[in-house]
């Protein structure tokens, strides 16, 4: 059954992921002047590098591909970690810096998250380089950590420049509410599970089946805002 389970959620979280990419791409007409078209080649990106990233379970299911699979497992390759850590755990978190940077208006919100982002690229170097073997094996725990704080400061910024403004009247009509409250729920949700990562372990079926829920409620809730959010909202912030 929890085999089931894990195999289920991974299938439409893509599915998910997919469903919350086509939204937002026939809609971008309709966001094409302003930050959001950055969120929606996001939306994208993030597609893709799931897609990418699940050639372990690819040729660990087909048969076809068992020669690939065995050599696989003599190389760094072996597992997806070093992808994630690179193309998630770090990508994402620059991306919202980024993105909540060409949202906020606050100058010093603005410079702070530039610093931290340069910051944080600097630890992640050093991280990497420090822990080399475990960077293809493992989560760097340090560079997870740092990435979760990025991300919620990044969103803060931007929701404390939304409580002062007088947009947080109309806060139900922008997608950027809807984006950014949806993320700080889900990184909330999902840091401890990054966090003990370490105990993940196929052979301990109630920890992966708890974990495989939690992940997949959470899921369900972030890409269903995403979708709900571009067909609801109206443009802003044009540039």
């Amino acid at each position: 059954m929890c085999n089931f389970l894990y195999d289920f959620s991974g299938t439409l979280t893509k599915l998910l992921e997919l469903m919350a990419a086509i939204t937002a791409a026939l809609l971008f007409p309709k966001y094409k002047n302003t930050p959001v078209k950055y969120f929606i080649y996001f939306l994208w990106y993030v597609f893709i590098i799931e897609c990418i990233g699940g050639y372990t379970v690819y040729v660990h299911r087909l048969d076809s591909l068992s020669h690939i699979k065995e050599y696989l497992s003599t190389t760094w390759m072996r597992s997806n970690n070093w992808w994630y850590t690179i193309t998630w755990t770090i990508g994402s978190a620059l991306f919202y810096a980024f993105y909540f940077t060409k949202l906020i208006i606050n100058k010093s919100f603005k410079i702070i998250l530039k610093y931290l982002s340069f910051i944080f690229i600097i630890f992640s170097i050093i991280s990497i380089a420090a822990q080399w073997d475990a960077f293809f094996t493992t989560n760097l725990i340090g560079i997870s950590l740092c990435s979760t704080i990025l991300i919620i400061i990044s969103i803060l910024f931007y929701l404390i420049e939304i409580l002062k403004s007088e947009k947080i009247l109309n806060f139900y009509r922008s997608v950027n509410v809807y984006i950014s409250l949806s993320i700080l729920l889900w990184t909330v949700i999902i840091a401890p599970l990054v966090f003990f990562s370490m105990y993940f372990n196929k052979e301990d079926w109630s920890y992966v089946c708890t974990r495989t829920i939690i992940l997949f409620f959470a899921n369900v809730f972030l890409y269903s805002c995403f979708t709900v959010g571009f067909i609801v909202s109206k443009p802003e912030n044009e540039e």
